[in-house]
């Protein structure tokens, strides 16, 4: 019996690709843009669903919303005081880090008392705390860490740059997985979808930890994403509920066939900013459907008991 699944909220809302509107252009960053983007949380949508407050109710639930808004707060007045300094300098830099910070304490809690954990994201930046927590707890087996990443984009946008700033962990978390690590997160889309690559990916692996964006679904079931048009650079995904189903089985199949056990699971860039209240409510019934699904998977399965197990050996 593993013990109860703690579950982080921890949506970070100012982003670069928060300004990336549905017609392509880029929004002015001006202080009532801020003011109203930081008061649009994916919690206050997930919190009116019954079912939301019953995975509350199952898990033990830390809200860093609050302290995470400082943040941004802080930043925003920084950027707006005057100052040399515009979003994308060392002062969003700053901020972003001291996110990452927050985000990995408190990923380490259920690390550390052999419990899985849950975290709900804004942008999918939180994939990097959550990994540096997983790979800093499990120093000495690096190389038996898996991550796998639901994403409709392979979030290694800065592959080809020599260096990585925190402001980029958006697009690039992936990549600073890679390079501090040596760990490339297994990507999964409809369209690149393989099993047998996915049995090769978790043989001989002793962990997993799961991301997932919800870009990866259609706008029929996450339309309010940080990029809601399909276009040849930023899109949302063809990924449906049935697919996804069937794909979160395979891994538990897998997973369970070679005793990998299930670290814990995220869900990001469900983001409200811009996006109508209809769409908000559509996207947050799915978000809240994702986080049960994966809530069943890492609260207890075979593999995880007969993992520790093995590892006591």
């Amino acid at each position: 019996m593993v013990g109860k699944v703690s579950l982080v909220a921890a949506p970070l809302l100012l982003d670069r690709g928060t300004w990336v509107r549905a017609d392509g252009n880029s929004e002015s960053f001006t202080p009532d843009s801020v003011k109203t983007q930081l008061s649009d949380s994916p919690l206050d949508y997930l919190e009116q669903l019954s079912l939301f407050q019953k995975l509350k109710r199952e898990c033990t639930y830390l809200d860093l919303s609050q302290k995470i808004g400082q943040l941004q707060s802080e930043f925003a007045k920084r950027v707006f005081e005057g100052k040399k300094e515009k979003f994308w300098s060392y002062v969003a830099d700053d901020y972003i880090e001291k996110y990452v910070s927050e985000v990995e304490r408190a990923i380490r809690v259920p690390l550390r008392e052999n419990r899985p954990f849950l975290a709900i994201g804004g942008s999918h930046t939180i994939g990097w705390p959550v990994s540096k927590a997983i790979f800093n707890q499990f120093n000495s087996m690096r190389d038996k860490i898996s991550i796998i990443f639901f994403d409709e984009h392979e979030d290694d946008y800065a592959k080809d740059m020599q260096k990585i700033r925190p402001t980029m962990y958006h697009g690039s978390w992936a990549e600073v997985v890679r390079r501090n690590f040596g760990c490339t997160p297994f990507h999964i889309k409809p369209e690149n979808f393989d099993s047998g690559k996915l049995e090769k990916e978790l043989k001989g692996k002793k962990f997993l930890y799961l991301s997932v964006d919800v870009d990866v679904f259609d706008l029929e079931h996450a339309p309010s994403t940080f990029y809601a048009l399909r276009d040849p650079t930023f899109s949302v995904g063809t990924m449906d509920y049935d697919l996804w189903k069937r794909y979160l089985g395979e891994i538990k199949q897998i997973a369970d066939e070679n005793y990998v056990k299930i670290l814990g699971a995220d869900l990001s860039e469900f983001i409200p900013y811009g996006h109508t209240e209809g769409d908000n409510k559509i996207t947050a019934e799915h978000s809240v459907k994702l986080l049960s699904d994966l809530h069943e998977l890492v609260s207890g399965h075979k593999a995880r008991e007969n993992t520790v197990h093995t590892l006591q050996i």
